[in-house]
């Protein structure tokens, strides 16, 4: 039976590790970590990357730059959308992928199809999909509304204008100062953050909606990459801590 990692101990000792790559730790034991894989394609700069796993359960790699968003398609990159904007954010409804910046509209795109901007949709910094909505987060309309939020229809990301035949909505959080600079889902809920602030929004269905609630008053998150999903809970980076 393997003792584990233990490289202080003697090195004769049975059935111990003591050295070794891309080990990851655990309480039940110890797993090898995902390592990179060489492809034959021409590097891309500024890139932040997306896997979308679709209902068919086909695998989309996309690559997000400042200029536009690559698909990953066999060992070449292949031009899906085109745009000059810092910051990019994406998600999937079912089978449908979506991909946010501040300046162009939400757009979106089928398998193996170019990103289209749908024209309902607001500009936003950040979306996300729960609960059978895309939600956007930090968005331009008309003004900018950095701590605002805007939900689409249910199971329907082209709807976006609310209206009592569907139940798209949107509002602020107001309880504390500054922009909303991450949000990620945890189980049926979002975790909204500001930087010194958190919120958690959950949908209750008929006139309310969406409501949010403030969790934390004091701590919140860095960035809109800087939060992720574990098996032992949310994780993100704050100004003190992790």
């Amino acid at each position: 039976m393997i003792k584990g990692f233990r490289p202080d101990d003697n090195q004769y000792t049975p059935d111990i590790i003591i050295s070794g790559s891309n080990f990851i730790p655990s309480t039940t034991g110890i797993s090898m970590s995902r390592v990179g894989v060489a492809l034959d394609v021409e590097p891309i700069s500024d890139v932040t990357g997306s896997k979308i796993v679709k209902l068919l359960d086909i695998n989309r790699h996309f690559t997000t730059t400042s200029t536009g968003v690559y698909e990953l398609v066999g060992s070449e990159y292949i031009e899906r959308a085109t745009w000059t904007s810092e910051y990019s954010s994406i998600t999937s409804l079912g089978n449908i992928s979506l991909v946010a910046n501040y300046a162009d509209k939400i757009k979106a795109a089928a398998l193996a199809s170019v990103f289209e901007p749908i024209s309902e949709a607001p500009k936003a910094k950040i979306i996300l999909e729960c609960s059978g909505m895309v939600l956007a987060f930090n968005y331009v309309d008309a003004e900018i509304v950095k701590d605002g939020w805007w939900s689409s229809s249910i199971y329907d990301h082209t709807k976006w204008i609310p209206a009592d035949s569907n139940t798209a909505s949107y509002g602020r959080l107001m309880d504390s100062t500054g922009e909303i600079v991450a949000a990620e889902v945890f189980n049926d809920k979002v975790c909204a953050y500001k930087e010194d602030s958190m919120y958690v929004g959950e949908y209750q269905g008929s006139e309310l909606k969406w409501t949010w609630r403030v969790q934390d008053n004091l701590i919140g998150c860095v960035g809109k990459n800087a939060v992720c999903n574990t098996p032992y809970g949310q994780v993100f980076v704050n100004h003190r801590d992790i």
